[in-house]
């Protein structure tokens, strides 16, 4: 369960699986979400898992425990 520390109600908690908790882990604040997806999604099921990687930042952002920088040029 990932939970904002800086939100006044506890209430927003995101459950997350073994999948998410790695590409959670992934994230430093320098990789893109793209590096990020690379270094765990395989392959063998990689249409499936981008999805479930794309969702899941998206989750990530909604339940404000991610913020994107968008200023950078790729």
């Amino acid at each position: 369960m990932l939970i904002n520390q800086n939100h006044t109600y506890p209430d927003l908690i995101l459950p997350v699986d073994e999948f998410e908790l790695q590409l959670y882990k992934g994230i430093n604040g320098e990789r893109s979400v793209a590096e990020i997806m690379r270094t765990i999604t395989t392959t063998e099921n990689d249409q499936r898992q981008s999805e479930r990687a794309r969702s899941f930042f998206e989750r990530l952002w909604w339940y404000d425990q991610v913020v994107f920088d968008t200023s950078r040029k790729s």
